[in-house]
C-alpha cells in the first residue's frame, strides 16, 4: 500500500494518506527532485561549507556522522545548497549519483 501511496504521489504530484498496517496514519510526501533526478533519500550529509551528499539509508547517516559530517533532514537541502560557497555540489554518498556538479545550477522541484 505504501508504494501505491508514493506511486500516486509521484504522478500527481501532491501528498497522499495512507494507513499502516498496524492502523497508524502516515503521509506519503512527494519525492524531492534535483536538475529532473529523482533524490532517493531522507537526509544528506553537509560538510558546512560546499560538500553534500544523499544520504539513501541510515547505514550511510552512520557512516557519514563517524567521518566527520553533520547529517540534516533533506527537506533542509534547499537552503543549505543556497548558503553553500560556490564550489558546492551534490551527489549520493556512495558518489554513484551526481545531482549538481560544481558550478552547474541546481534546480529543485
Amino acid at each position: 500500500m505504501k508504494q501505491l501511496a508514493q506511486a500516486l504521489a509521484d504522478t500527481f504530484g501532491a501528498t497522499v494518506g495512507y494507513t499502516t498496517a498496524t492502523g497508524a496514519r502516515e503521509r506519503a510526501e512527494p519525492r524531492m527532485k534535483i536538475n529532473g533526478m529523482e533524490v532517493n533519500g531522507a537526509s544528506y550529509a553537509y560538510d558546512g561549507c560546499h560538500k553534500i551528499y544523499i544520504c539513501e539509508n541510515k547505514e550511510e547517516e552512520a557512516e557519514a556522522k563517524a567521518t566527520g559530517y553533520t547529517v540534516h533532514p533533506i527537506k533542509t537541502l534547499r537552503s543549505a545548497y543556497s548558503s553553500s560557497c560556490s564550489l558546492r555540489f551534490i551527489s549520493n554518498w556512495a558518489l554513484s549519483r551526481m545531482y549538481v556538479e560544481q558550478f552547474e545550477d541546481a534546480v529543485f522541484s
